[in-house]
C-alpha cells in the first residue's frame, strides 16, 4: 500500500485549482459535452458513461478493501507473535523466581514460602504435614574426587529417585548446595517415617551414571519433623535440621525423628 497518497491528493488539488474557467469551460466542451454529427451526448451513451464510472468505482473499492484486509492481517498476525513471545517470556521468568536451575524443583524462597502456606492451612483446618530435611553424605569428597559436574549430576539424580517416591502433591525443595527439605502433607508420623527410610533405602541402592561413565553409589541422612510438634515453620526447619545431624553422628544413611531425640545433636 502507498503512504504518500496525501502528498498525491494535495499536488492533484494544487494542478486543479491552477485551472482558469476558460480552460475549465474548454474541457467541459472536450470531454463532458461531446457530440457526434453535431448532437450532444444521448441519454443512452450518458447511462454508459455513467455505468463505466461505477465499475471503475467499484473496482477501486474492491482493491482498496483487499489492501486493507491484508494490512490488518498482517498487523494481526504481529500483534499475536508479540503477545506470544511476552508470555514464553513471563513463563521463564516465573520459573527462574520460583525454581531451581539444577535440579528443576523448587528453590528456597519458594517452596519455604508455600511451607507458610500450607502450614496456616494445616492450622485452619486441623490437619498436619511432616518436614524431611536432608543433604547428601560426603558430598564434599565427591567434588573433590569426580569434580563439580560429577557432584551435580549426583544431585540431579537424588532428586530423580526422590520424586519417583513422593507423591504429586508434596513439596520438594532445594534450600541450598547438597540440602533439600520435602513436604508431606496430610501425613501421620508413621507413614512420614516410612516414606523417609523409603526415599534413604532408594537413593543408597541406585548407582549413579556419571558423564564418563563411572558409576558411583550415594546416600543421604534425613531428619523428619511433623507440624504436631510446632507450627512456626523456622522452628520446624531447626528441628528437622537438628535430626538429621543426629542421623549423621549415628552413621548418616539413615533417617531420625526430631521427636527420639534424647538431646541437642553437636552440629560437625
Amino acid at each position: 500500500m502507498r503512504n504518500d497518497w496525501p502528498e498525491l491528493v494535495s499536488i492533484i488539488q494544487k494542478g486543479l485549482d491552477s485551472i482558469s474557467d476558460d480552460e475549465l469551460r474548454t474541457i467541459f466542451r472536450r470531454w463532458i459535452n461531446l457530440g457526434y454529427e453535431g448532437e450532444i451526448l444521448t441519454p443512452q451513451l450518458l447511462l454508459q458513461i455513467a455505468g463505466g464510472i461505477f465499475v471503475l468505482l467499484a473496482i477501486m473499492v474492491f482493491v482498496w478493501n483487499r489492501m486493507l484486509r491484508h494490512q490488518v492481517r498482517e498487523r494481526t498476525q504481529a500483534l499475536n507473535k508479540e503477545l506470544e513471545e511476552r508470555k514464553a517470556l513471563e513463563s521463564k521468568l516465573r520459573r527462574l523466581a520460583t525454581t531451581d536451575e539444577l535440579t528443576g524443583i523448587m528453590n528456597r524462597r519458594h517452596l519455604f514460602d508455600c511451607l507458610r502456606q500450607e502450614l496456616r492451612r494445616a492450622e485452619r483446618y486441623d490437619t498436619s504435614l511432616a518436614l524431611l530435611m536432608f543433604d547428601v553424605d560426603h558430598f564434599k569428597q565427591i567434588n573433590d574426587t569426580y569434580g563439580h559436574a560429577a557432584g551435580d549430576q549426583v544431585l540431579k539424580a537424588v532428586v530423580g529417585i526422590c520424586q519417583q517416591v513422593l507423591r504429586e502433591n508434596d513439596l520438594f525443595g532445594r534450600i541450598g548446595g547438597e540440602e533439600f527439605v520435602v513436604a508431606l502433607l496430610e501425613t501421620d508420623p508413621q507413614t512420614t517415617m516410612n516414606v523417609a527410610n523409603r526415599i534413604c533405602q532408594s537413593i543408597a541402592s541406585t548407582p549413579i551414571a556419571l558423564s564418563n561413565g563411572e558409576y558411583l553409589t550415594s546416600t543421604i541422612s534425613i531428619g523428619v519433623v511433623h507440624s504436631s510438634q510446632d507450627k512456626n515453620l523456622e522452628v520446624l526447619l531447626s528441628y528437622s535440621d537438628r535430626a538429621m545431624y543426629s542421623a549423621k553422628q549415628k552413621g548418616r544413611n539413615r533417617v531420625e525423628a526430631f521427636d527420639s531425640l534424647e538431646s541437642p545433636p553437636i552440629v560437625l
